[in-house]
């Protein structure tokens, strides 16, 4: 009568093929997670350069309650909040063109002009090294009567 041999552990094939699919499975899995983090940052970028861009035309239609239309030039302007009230400054060097939120530098720009007796205002807010990104930029446009 024969003796049947065992086999009690594994062999080295199968650890080896074991390790491989492991290491597929962690990078892949590695790849998804870090692809949502860098997802999840551009989007909340995205949101905060929004609602900068929106409180700048916000603080032309505030301005705009304090002062008279016509006192509003077409220029660039940067809007800074003091206590209770926004200003509209012309230069950079006065104005809030610069903010700093969640370690990220945002340039905002309102731009006022006139077509046909309204005033168009455009918004701008933009982030990283250049303006010329459109996936790192956020512009408003909305109209207000003289």
């Amino acid at each position: 009568m024969k003796k049947e041999k065992r086999q009690l552990g594994f062999t080295l094939v199968e650890v080896a093929v074991s390790i491989a699919l492991l290491a597929v499975v962690l990078l892949g899995v590695y790849k998804f997670a870090s692809e949502t983090m860098i997802y999840g940052q551009e989007t909340g970028a995205k949101i905060q350069a929004y609602y900068l861009a929106a409180q700048g035309i916000e603080a032309v239609r505030s301005y705009n309650r304090q002062v008279p239309s016509p006192e509003l030039k077409e220029a660039d302007y940067y809007p800074k909040f003091h206590a209770d009230h926004w200003e509209l400054n012309g230069s950079i060097s006065d104005g809030d063109r610069e903010i700093k939120l969640d370690n990220l530098n945002f340039h905002r720009t309102v731009n006022i002009n006139n077509e046909s007796g309204l005033k168009k205002i455009t918004s701008m807010v933009y982030w990283g090294s250049s303006d010329t990104d459109p996936r790192k930029q956020i512009i408003l446009i909305t109209y207000m009567k003289d």
